[in-house]
């Protein structure tokens, strides 16, 4: 799904949801990052879901709680 980006001011251009995980798309990045309740925490993923489906602030979210937690 492609971000709502509110305030049009973050680097993510989609995001997809499962149960247990976000997968997002930076702009300018070939590859999506993946975060799943095993790798960043249910608690982090939780709070991604809802910032991604508001359209804000999921940018700033990664960058300031699981930035490097991602599946590789």
């Amino acid at each position: 799904m492609n971000f709502l980006n509110i305030t049009d001011d973050s680097a993510i251009k989609k995001f997809y949801i499962k149960n247990d995980s976000v997968t997002v798309w930076f702009g300018g990045v070939s590859h999506p990052y993946t975060y799943t309740c095993a790798s960043a925490g249910e608690h982090h993923i939780s709070v991604m879901k809802e910032l991604a489906r508001k359209g804000n602030g999921l940018h700033k979210y990664i960058q300031s709680n699981v930035k490097h937690r991602f599946v590789h």
